[in-house]
Protein backbone atom coordinates (compact mmCIF):
# COMPACT_ATOMS: atom_id res chain seq x y z
CA UNK A 1 0.00 0.00 0.00
CA UNK A 2 2.97 2.30 -0.31
CA UNK A 3 3.10 4.82 -3.11
CA UNK A 4 5.44 4.09 -6.01
CA UNK A 5 7.28 6.77 -7.90
CA UNK A 6 6.68 7.22 -11.63
CA UNK A 7 9.91 5.38 -12.62
CA UNK A 8 8.95 2.50 -10.32
CA UNK A 9 5.50 2.23 -11.88
CA UNK A 10 7.12 2.19 -15.33
CA UNK A 11 9.43 -0.64 -14.24
CA UNK A 12 6.48 -2.60 -12.85
CA UNK A 13 4.45 -2.06 -16.02
CA UNK A 14 7.38 -3.51 -17.99
CA UNK A 15 7.33 -6.64 -15.82
CA UNK A 16 3.57 -7.04 -16.19
CA UNK A 17 3.87 -6.65 -19.95
CA UNK A 18 6.26 -9.62 -19.94
CA UNK A 19 3.52 -11.98 -18.70
CA UNK A 20 2.47 -13.86 -21.84
CA UNK A 21 -1.13 -14.36 -22.88
CA UNK A 22 -1.24 -17.71 -21.11
CA UNK A 23 -4.81 -18.89 -20.42
CA UNK A 24 -3.95 -19.59 -16.77
CA UNK A 25 -2.37 -16.19 -16.12
CA UNK A 26 -4.53 -13.34 -14.95
CA UNK A 27 -2.24 -10.34 -14.99
CA UNK A 28 -3.49 -6.78 -14.86
CA UNK A 29 -4.09 -5.26 -18.26
CA UNK A 30 -2.89 -1.93 -16.97
CA UNK A 31 -1.23 -0.50 -13.90
CA UNK A 32 -2.13 3.03 -12.90
CA UNK A 33 -1.57 5.27 -9.90
CA UNK A 34 -4.33 7.06 -8.07
CA UNK A 35 -4.13 10.83 -7.45
CA UNK A 36 -2.75 9.89 -4.03
CA UNK A 37 0.03 7.85 -5.62
CA UNK A 38 -1.41 4.41 -4.77
CA UNK A 39 -0.85 1.76 -7.46
CA UNK A 40 -3.99 0.08 -8.81
CA UNK A 41 -4.36 -2.85 -11.19
CA UNK A 42 -6.93 -2.64 -13.99
CA UNK A 43 -8.41 -5.92 -15.25
CA UNK A 44 -10.28 -5.90 -18.56
CA UNK A 45 -11.42 -9.53 -18.20
CA UNK A 46 -13.71 -11.30 -15.75
CA UNK A 47 -11.97 -11.93 -12.46
CA UNK A 48 -12.04 -15.62 -11.51
CA UNK A 49 -13.94 -17.11 -8.57
CA UNK A 50 -11.58 -17.74 -5.61
CA UNK A 51 -10.47 -21.37 -5.38
CA UNK A 52 -11.27 -21.34 -1.67
CA UNK A 53 -14.98 -21.16 -2.50
CA UNK A 54 -14.87 -24.76 -3.83
CA UNK A 55 -13.13 -26.29 -0.81
CA UNK A 56 -16.14 -26.83 1.50
CA UNK A 57 -17.67 -29.18 -1.09
CA UNK A 58 -14.48 -31.25 -1.17
CA UNK A 59 -14.11 -31.93 2.55
CA UNK A 60 -13.72 -35.68 3.10
CA UNK A 61 -16.33 -37.29 5.36
CA UNK A 62 -14.56 -40.56 6.15
CA UNK A 63 -15.26 -42.56 2.99
CA UNK A 64 -12.22 -44.09 1.28
CA UNK A 65 -13.62 -43.55 -2.23
CA UNK A 66 -14.41 -39.92 -1.39
CA UNK A 67 -10.89 -39.40 -0.01
CA UNK A 68 -9.31 -40.69 -3.22
CA UNK A 69 -11.63 -38.66 -5.43
CA UNK A 70 -10.83 -35.47 -3.48
CA UNK A 71 -7.10 -36.23 -3.61
CA UNK A 72 -7.34 -36.71 -7.40
CA UNK A 73 -9.10 -33.36 -7.83
CA UNK A 74 -6.64 -31.42 -5.66
CA UNK A 75 -3.62 -33.04 -7.33
CA UNK A 76 -5.08 -32.41 -10.81
CA UNK A 77 -5.51 -28.73 -9.94
CA UNK A 78 -1.97 -28.32 -8.60
CA UNK A 79 -0.39 -30.37 -11.41
CA UNK A 80 -2.13 -28.07 -13.89
CA UNK A 81 -0.88 -25.10 -11.92
CA UNK A 82 2.69 -26.44 -12.11
CA UNK A 83 2.35 -26.88 -15.89
CA UNK A 84 1.11 -23.32 -16.26
CA UNK A 85 4.07 -22.08 -14.26
CA UNK A 86 6.38 -24.13 -16.50
CA UNK A 87 5.13 -22.15 -19.51
CA UNK A 88 5.44 -18.84 -17.68
CA UNK A 89 8.93 -19.68 -16.39
CA UNK A 90 10.03 -20.52 -19.95
CA UNK A 91 9.02 -16.94 -20.81
CA UNK A 92 11.19 -15.78 -17.88
CA UNK A 93 8.18 -14.73 -15.81
CA UNK A 94 8.18 -15.58 -12.10
CA UNK A 95 5.13 -14.90 -9.96
CA UNK A 96 7.11 -14.67 -6.74
CA UNK A 97 4.23 -14.33 -4.28
CA UNK A 98 2.09 -17.38 -5.06
CA UNK A 99 -0.40 -18.49 -2.40
CA UNK A 100 -3.90 -19.92 -2.23
CA UNK A 101 -5.24 -16.36 -2.27
CA UNK A 102 -3.79 -15.91 -5.77
CA UNK A 103 -5.66 -18.87 -7.26
CA UNK A 104 -8.98 -18.50 -9.01
CA UNK A 105 -11.06 -21.10 -10.80
CA UNK A 106 -13.31 -21.47 -13.81
CA UNK A 107 -15.57 -24.54 -13.84
CA UNK A 108 -16.03 -27.24 -11.19
CA UNK A 109 -14.54 -30.51 -9.99
CA UNK A 110 -11.60 -32.20 -11.69
CA UNK A 111 -12.26 -30.32 -14.92
CA UNK A 112 -11.92 -26.91 -13.27
CA UNK A 113 -9.31 -24.60 -14.74
CA UNK A 114 -7.02 -22.97 -12.20
CA UNK A 115 -6.16 -19.34 -12.86
CA UNK A 116 -3.21 -17.49 -11.35
CA UNK A 117 -3.74 -13.93 -10.19
CA UNK A 118 -1.49 -11.48 -8.40
CA UNK A 119 1.20 -10.99 -11.04
CA UNK A 120 3.05 -7.81 -10.20
CA UNK A 121 2.62 -8.04 -6.41
CA UNK A 122 6.09 -9.35 -5.70
CA UNK A 123 7.77 -7.07 -8.28
CA UNK A 124 5.98 -4.10 -6.66
CA UNK A 125 7.20 -5.14 -3.22
CA UNK A 126 10.71 -5.70 -4.53
CA UNK A 127 10.81 -2.32 -6.27
CA UNK A 128 9.55 -0.57 -3.13
CA UNK A 129 12.02 -2.30 -0.79
CA UNK A 130 15.00 -2.97 -3.06
CA UNK A 131 14.65 -6.72 -2.44
CA UNK A 132 16.04 -9.56 -4.52
CA UNK A 133 14.20 -11.14 -7.43
CA UNK A 134 12.28 -14.34 -6.59
CA UNK A 135 13.22 -17.60 -8.33
CA UNK A 136 11.21 -20.15 -10.26
CA UNK A 137 11.99 -22.61 -7.45
CA UNK A 138 10.08 -20.39 -5.02
CA UNK A 139 7.02 -20.59 -7.31
CA UNK A 140 7.23 -24.40 -7.49
CA UNK A 141 7.81 -24.76 -3.76
CA UNK A 142 4.73 -22.59 -3.25
CA UNK A 143 2.65 -25.02 -5.34
CA UNK A 144 3.71 -27.90 -3.07
CA UNK A 145 2.87 -25.92 0.05
CA UNK A 146 -0.47 -24.85 -1.44
CA UNK A 147 -1.31 -28.51 -2.11
CA UNK A 148 -0.31 -29.39 1.44
CA UNK A 149 -2.70 -26.71 2.72
CA UNK A 150 -5.48 -28.01 0.46
CA UNK A 151 -4.94 -31.57 1.74
CA UNK A 152 -5.21 -30.32 5.31
CA UNK A 153 -8.31 -28.18 4.71
CA UNK A 154 -10.12 -31.01 2.92
CA UNK A 155 -9.00 -33.79 5.27
CA UNK A 156 -7.02 -35.73 2.67
CA UNK A 157 -4.39 -38.11 4.00
CA UNK A 158 -2.10 -40.06 1.69
CA UNK A 159 -0.82 -43.51 2.58
CA UNK A 160 1.85 -46.03 1.62
CA UNK A 161 4.44 -45.11 -0.99
CA UNK A 162 2.52 -41.97 -1.94
CA UNK A 163 2.80 -40.66 1.63
CA UNK A 164 6.56 -41.31 1.74
CA UNK A 165 7.13 -39.52 -1.60
CA UNK A 166 4.84 -36.67 -0.56
CA UNK A 167 6.64 -36.15 2.76
CA UNK A 168 10.00 -35.96 0.96
CA UNK A 169 8.68 -33.49 -1.63
CA UNK A 170 6.93 -31.33 0.99
CA UNK A 171 9.99 -31.19 3.24
CA UNK A 172 12.25 -30.32 0.29
CA UNK A 173 9.87 -27.52 -0.70
CA UNK A 174 10.42 -25.98 2.73
CA UNK A 175 14.19 -26.41 2.69
CA UNK A 176 16.10 -28.70 0.38
CA UNK A 177 16.69 -29.84 -3.17
CA UNK A 178 14.39 -32.06 -5.22
CA UNK A 179 14.36 -32.73 -8.95
CA UNK A 180 10.63 -31.90 -9.06
CA UNK A 181 11.41 -28.36 -7.89
CA UNK A 182 13.59 -27.58 -10.91
CA UNK A 183 10.85 -27.40 -13.60
CA UNK A 184 7.09 -27.07 -13.57
CA UNK A 185 6.65 -30.09 -15.84
CA UNK A 186 8.70 -32.25 -13.46
CA UNK A 187 6.61 -31.13 -10.50
CA UNK A 188 3.37 -31.83 -12.38
CA UNK A 189 4.53 -35.37 -13.11
CA UNK A 190 5.67 -35.94 -9.52
CA UNK A 191 2.25 -34.85 -8.24
CA UNK A 192 0.37 -37.09 -10.68
CA UNK A 193 2.59 -40.02 -9.67
CA UNK A 194 1.26 -39.64 -6.11
CA UNK A 195 -2.23 -40.56 -7.28
CA UNK A 196 -0.96 -43.43 -9.43
CA UNK A 197 0.70 -44.85 -6.33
Amino acid sequence: HEALTAPQVAALQAELAAVPGHPAARSPDELVTSPGGIPAAVFLQTFPRPLQELLPGLVVAGQESRRLQTARILVAWCAGLAESLHTLHNARVVHGALSLQHLGVEGDGEGARILITGFGLEPARRIATGGVRPTLRSDLAAVVLILHGLFEQCGVKLSGTALVRWDVLRNCARAGDHVALTRGAALAQALRDLITE
